[in-house]
């Protein structure tokens, strides 16, 4: 099989929805989740905290998934250094901020949320060095087009 830039990023944009309805099932699914996490939980489990937890990271990660389709979108019109790529990487890394809050405030009645929390950290800030590298690049790219 011959591996191309349009196949690569095709399988990008499968892997991005299938991610979306993974993430919908766990949201579905999470309510019978409490046996296994009033095991690990530090304290008494009287609320569902891991369904709880999971509805509100729910809400940046499906705000990701929909600037990581469209930036897909983009690069498989050929569109790099433009705009909105930087916006979507922009609001990509936010995200990723914004689901770091979620994890460390579920790290309060279980400790497992602790690596997630510093994973989106790690996540958030490559994506905002990333978003900078793609900011000059476009900087320079509109340059580029002004020059005659």
């Amino acid at each position: 099989m011959n591996w191309t830039k349009d196949r690569s990023i095709r399988l990008s944009k499968v892997c991005t929805v299938a991610i979306g309805l993974v993430l919908a099932v766990l949201i579905v699914v999470s309510p019978w989740s409490q046996l296994f996490h009033a095991e690990t939980a530090l304290g008494p489990v009287t609320v569902n905290w891991y369904t709880v937890s999971l509805a509100a990271f729910a809400v940046p990660a499906y705000a990701a998934l929909v600037q990581l389709y469209r930036l897909l979108q983009r690069l498989s019109r050929g569109e790099v250094f433009v705009a909105g790529n930087v916006r979507c990487l922009r609001i990509i890394s936010w995200c990723c901020f914004a689901a770091a809050v979620v994890f460390a405030a579920s790290s309060l009645y279980s400790l497992s949320w602790t690596v997630l929390t510093v994973a989106a950290l790690f996540g958030g800030l490559i994506l905002r060095v990333v978003k900078n590298v793609f900011a000059a690049a476009v900087a320079l790219q509109d340059e580029q087009d002004l020059t005659i």
